[in-house]
């Protein structure tokens, strides 16, 4: 529950030139990573580039995501593991 919880929150933050990036992304079979799919993935992740076709968005969106939404992140996992 809390992988899903953290791709919906997090892909509003993904560059969206295309919105093929953010349709790429998915949660592992185990649960345990979230994966966006494209050959560029990683570099849109770990580069600041200059300019952004849609606001709000750009690198570490794991960061931003976090930053807003760690304790929804918590609830998630507690509601998934029945705590």
């Amino acid at each position: 529950m809390m992988s899903n919880q953290m791709l919906a929150d997090m892909n509003q933050f993904v560059p969206a030139k295309d919105y093929h990036l953010r349709g790429t992304g998915h949660v592992s079979f185990d649960g345990s990573q979230l994966i966006w799919n494209t050959p560029y993935a990683a570099k849109m992740f770990y580069i600041q580039f200059s300019k952004y076709t849609t606001s709000g968005t750009g690198p570490r969106w794991d960061l931003k995501g976090k930053s807003l939404f760690m304790n929804d992140w918590i609830r998630a996992f507690k509601k998934g593991a029945s705590l």
